[in-house]
């Protein structure tokens, strides 16, 4: 509510800005369904997709399994400091309460593969359809009509930005850059902790890249 009554940076598809529209969506699930987020992704979705390890709390017979996070630093020479260790790690220590549509989830790269991979068959699985064809036209195509470097934002993370536009869920490829190999249409995004994922649709192939390495950009 306090959001909403917030004047927006800009006309939407005008430009890009990262924000919290993400977590804007999850709470329009909750509201629409009239269930919790965390239940509406598991019976649309996680349970479809059978990622058994994707949840917002982490109980605590998994929790050996959680990984640490470092953190980069390059003097003296290149340490790497511990930044978040499973054993004290505050996921496992309480139940989650408030469940954002933009962070909070855990996942590993084995269950996340299983959801690229559903984008990369068109939003289908086993030719059965989880994501409607207009959604995934969506996702797909660039909804800001140029690159976001245009915009003055030049790099995002790790990532360059000439050339590349973002659509309803993530990035997209829209004039491959000499930063890029990659081809036109290509979707995918970064996270934090050095963690990145993509999809060539051209070439028919996902990947996931985890590497629980902070900050982003440290190599």
């Amino acid at each position: 509510e306090k959001i909403t009554s917030l004047p927006l940076c800009f006309k939407p598809g005008s430009k890009w800005n990262y924000s919290v529209g993400i977590d804007l969506a999850g709470r329009l699930i909750e509201i629409i369904s009239g269930e919790s987020l965390d239940h509406y992704l598991k019976n649309n979705l996680l349970d479809r997709l059978k990622m058994e390890d994707t949840q917002f709390f982490l109980p605590e017979y998994k929790t050996d399994r959680f990984s640490d996070c470092f953190f980069f630093q390059a003097m003296p020479k290149n340490f790497f400091p511990l930044v978040d260790q499973y054993q004290n790690f505050s996921y496992k220590k309480h139940e989650v309460t408030n469940f954002s549509g933009g962070s909070g989830l855990l996942s590993t790269g084995h269950d996340y593969l299983k959801f690229a991979n559903l984008l990369l068959n068109d939003g289908k699985l086993k030719n059965k359809r989880i994501f409607a064809k207009k959604v995934m036209g969506r996702i797909k195509k660039n909804s800001i009509h140029r690159d976001i470097a245009s915009n003055g934002v030049q790099s995002f993370a790790q990532m360059p930005t000439v050339g590349m536009g973002h659509s309803l869920a993530g990035s997209v490829i829209i004039n491959p850059h000499v930063r890029f190999i990659s081809n036109v249409g290509d979707f995918g995004w970064g996270g934090m902790a050095s963690n990145y994922f993509w999809i060539d649709f051209k070439k028919n192939y996902s990947a996931v890249f985890m590497a629980q390495l902070l900050p982003s950009a440290s190599y």
